[in-house]
């Protein structure tokens, strides 16, 4: 179940602020005040989860729940420059419990989930999507234990980093460093070269994907 939502550079929204969700959540207002607005950036993320295209956003076709157009057509004032910024919160039907699969063992808990991502776009060839960065949050009592993320490198283009907060990075295979990663598939998933080049994420890694 969504706990908290909050939105930024999606259409009408600059930003809507920290949103708290209850199992009922009714949203008022006059029309064309963003209402439905929330309701089709939610459902494009779930249609982007499950899309077998690798597209940072899969913005719809006739067949699909929402149909975005483009980039440009999305973002707050059509403003290519700006990056649509997103974050939630969930809870899992129950408890979580992880154990790190490799020395020390580590074991974390919590008893909720967060998300959180940057993306932009750029014109090439022709305006193409691009993921700034992407983080999971395991949490208990409103706290960090762990965090897993993705992060575009500093100045670089396609040359991203993960970053880890809880526990150490393992190293599996030397040589696989930033320049070497993939791009990241949707918004929300690792390439494989992560798994190739730190033998504790895979773990983490799915377990969080198959959790969102």
């Amino acid at each position: 179940m969504l706990k908290k939502l909050r939105i930024q550079n999606f259409k009408i929204w600059e930003d809507t602020g920290e949103i708290d969700l209850a199992p009922i959540t009714l949203f008022f207002g006059t029309n064309s005040s963003g209402k439905s607005s929330i309701g089709q950036f939610l459902l494009m993320l779930k249609q982007t989860v499950e899309s077998s295209s690798r597209e940072v956003f899969y913005l719809g076709n006739r067949n699909s729940a929402v149909q975005l157009g483009s980039y440009g057509e999305m973002v707050f004032q059509h403003d290519l420059k700006k990056m649509i910024k997103f974050e939630y919160q969930w809870l899992p039907y129950k408890p979580l419990g992880f154990t790190e699969p490799v020395p020390p063992h580590k074991k974390f808990s919590g008893n909720a989930l967060a998300f959180q991502a940057k993306v932009g776009a750029r014109p090439l060839r022709h305006l193409t999507t691009w993921v700034d960065l992407f983080k999971y949050q395991l949490i208990k009592d409103e706290k960090i234990q762990l965090s897993l993320g993705l992060k575009l490198s500093s100045g670089a283009r396609s040359v991203y980093e993960v970053e880890s907060s809880g526990f150490d990075l393992k190293e599996l295979f030397r040589g696989i460093g930033p320049e070497s990663m993939g791009e990241p598939k949707h918004f929300c998933s690792f390439p494989n070269e992560v798994f190739l080049a730190h033998r504790n994420i895979r773990y983490f890694a799915t377990e969080f994907e198959y959790l969102h």
